[in-house]
């Protein structure tokens, strides 16, 4: 059908638009958030920026934090998107508050 010049420049061609085509769209999947918070009362412990109304996670990284136009840019298919409706967010963690003598005797 297509002579040996035109296989041998078709086929490299073929290929490197596939491999182009899946690095774009990974790419762009990678932009996209697991979670999204948005119409919040966040506190970002930052002085020069105390509150903002939206913010953006991917896995355990908190990847943007600013008002809900500026997030809408992190939103995918498969994102989970939170309306907080104005509830108060605060960052923080949770720690047990235990006492290693009282946890040790208990134990044994």
């Amino acid at each position: 059908m297509f002579d040996n010049k035109f296989s041998s420049i078709l086929f490299p061609v073929i290929i490197f638009i596939i491999i182009f085509s899946l690095f774009a769209c990974s790419e762009k999947e990678q932009n996209y958030a697991d979670l999204v918070l948005i119409n919040g009362n966040i506190v970002t412990v930052d002085n020069e920026n105390p509150s903002a109304e939206a913010l953006a996670v991917k896995g355990d990284t908190l990847i943007s934090i600013a008002d809900n136009d500026k997030i809408e840019q992190f939103i995918g298919e498969k994102t989970k998107v939170i309306d907080l409706k104005g509830k108060f967010v605060i960052p923080g963690f949770i720690e047990s508050h235990a006492h290693f003598i009282g946890i040790g005797n208990s134990k044994m």
